[in-house]
């Protein structure tokens, strides 16, 4: 099974980084690869949520849909997500967001499985490589918002 790895250094305070990346709803308005996100339930730690993601390999785009349970701790300030149904066989994984002496280390780590059946290992290799820029794109988003200066 894949697992995808990436961080970023975010300049600014771990609790706007958090409170950014835990406004899921809000990902489609600047990120390109993110059609919807619906949370249909929601408590202070957990919540389910509809998604529907875009993935671009040349001039061909696939619209990728799944059903996530997330759960948010404050307090050490992770999120574990899993694949309750959707298009992935597996699709799970961990945000991490850790204090450093310029703002904050945001990382990401992903682990899935998405067979296309008769597809071959090459196929399987662009598919690594859209889930590795797709990861990177999430945080470089999320970068650019937290660091924006604060509207008011």
């Amino acid at each position: 099974m894949p697992r995808i790895e990436t961080s970023i250094l975010v300049n600014a305070e771990i609790d706007r980084v958090f409170a950014l990346a835990r406004d899921i709803e809000r990902y489609p308005e600047f990120m390109p690869d993110i059609k919807s996100v619906r949370i249909t339930e929601r408590t202070a730690e957990r919540q389910v949520s509809e998604w529907v993601g875009l993935v671009q390999a040349g001039r061909v785009s696939l619209e990728m849909k799944w059903t996530e349970d997330d759960f948010w701790d404050e307090a050490t300030h992770t999120c574990r997500w899993r694949q309750l149904k959707g298009d992935f066989q597996q699709y799970d994984g961990m945000w991490t967001f850790t204090p450093t002496e310029t703002g904050t280390q945001m990382s990401l780590a992903i682990d899935f499985r998405y067979e296309v059946p008769l597809v071959g290992p090459l196929i399987k290799s662009l598919v690594n490589r859209l889930m590795k820029a797709n990861a990177e794109a999430i945080l470089a988003a999320l970068k650019e918002q937290a660091e924006k200066p604060a509207a008011g």
